[in-house]
């Protein structure tokens, strides 16, 4: 009967560990998934607005949508 309690906790004790590490690996895997997007995303917003950079006036094209989404989104992990 010992042996069977102790068998049942380590098995309980490598579930939580598997879980535990599964839900640590979700969250990178989250937070690259993002990273990339803001790249992206950061990448078209750079090429728009260098496409019609003046240096003399220094103005360019730039795209409000990606500048908000940008900007919003900078803090999030």
């Amino acid at each position: 009967m010992i042996t069977a309690i102790i068998i049942s906790g380590i098995l309980v004790i490598f579930i939580i560990g598997f879980v535990q590490v599964y839900n640590r690996h979700n969250r990178v895997v989250k937070k690259i998934d993002f990273a990339g997007e803001y790249r992206n995303k950061f990448v078209d917003f750079a090429n728009k607005y260098f496409k019609t950079h003046d240096d003399w006036s220094r103005s360019g094209d730039l795209d409000n949508e990606l500048y908000i989404w940008l900007t919003g989104n900078s803090g999030r992990y």
